[in-house]
C-alpha cells in the first residue's frame, strides 16, 4: 500500500519534481517528537506538548503545510478538511488536527489567509483544529525525517500527512493529496489503541 501511494503521487498533476524524499519509516516510527515552541493562528505562543495533552485527544494527525504554497498544501488541506468533516458528523472527535507550518516566512495573516481559503474555521474555532507556524518547525520535521527545498519563493516537499500519539511518537504515515474517510478510520482507530 505504501508503494501504491507512493508511486501515484508521483504522477499526481501537484507532484512538484525536487530533491526531496519521503520519511525513512523504519528510523522514525515509534519515535517521539520533541516539543517546540510555535504560534497558533491567533498569534499566541504555544508548547507542543502542552498543547496536544491538554486538548484531551487520543490522536494527532499532524499534516506539513505552509501557507502561500501554490501546489499540493491547499488539496491536501481540503482533502482532509473533508474527511474531518464526514468523521467529526459521526460523532467522532477523539483527534486533533495540526496543520504545522515549514516556512520561516509564514506571519499570523498568512496563517488567518490559509485558514479562511481552506475552509477551516469551524474547526479551528471548535478545537478540532490548530495551525502552528514559527522557527522551532525544523525540530519537528527533522523527528519525522521530513526534507523540505527552497526554491525562491516555492518550497518542494513531500507530500503526506502523520499520525501520532497523544504522547507525540510518531505512529505512521498517509501518503499522496487525497485523503479517505476509512483509512483515516481505521488509523484513527489503531493509533487510538495504541494509546491506550
Amino acid at each position: 500500500m505504501i508503494f501504491f501511494n507512493l508511486f501515484f503521487s508521483l504522477f499526481d498533476f501537484n507532484f512538484v519534481w525536487a530533491d526531496v524524499s519521503y520519511p525513512r519509516e523504519f528510523f522514525v516510527i515509534g519515535k517521539k517528537i520533541p516539543s517546540a515552541r510555535l504560534y497558533n493562528q491567533y498569534g499566541e505562543i504555544v508548547d507542543l506538548e502542552t498543547l496536544v495533552k491538554n486538548s484531551g485527544k487520543k490522536v494527532v494527525i499532524l499534516s506539513p503545510i505552509y501557507s502561500n504554497c501554490p501546489h499540493a498544501c491547499n488539496p491536501i488541506t481540503q482533502s482532509l478538511r473533508d474527511v474531518v468533516d464526514e468523521i467529526t458528523k459521526k460523532g467522532r472527535n477523539d483527534f486533533l488536527v495540526i496543520s504545522l507550518s515549514f516556512d520561516e516566512k509564514d506571519t499570523k495573516d498568512d496563517v488567518v489567509r490559509f485558514i479562511k481559503r481552506n475552509d477551516l474555521e469551524d474547526f479551528v474555532s471548535g478545537g478540532t483544529w490548530v495551525v502552528l507556524f514559527g522557527s522551532e518547525f525544523q525540530k519537528i520535521l527533522d523527528a519525522i525525517d521530513f526534507k523540505i527545498e527552497r526554491r525562491g519563493e516555492i518550497i518542494d516537499h513531500p507530500n503526506l500527512i502523520v499520525f501520532l500519539t497523544s504522547d507525540l511518537h510518531i505512529w505512521g504515515f498517509l501518503y499522496g493529496i487525497n485523503c479517505y474517510v476509512d483509512e483515516v478510520e481505521r488509523k484513527l482507530d489503531k493509533v487510538g489503541k495504541d494509546t491506550l
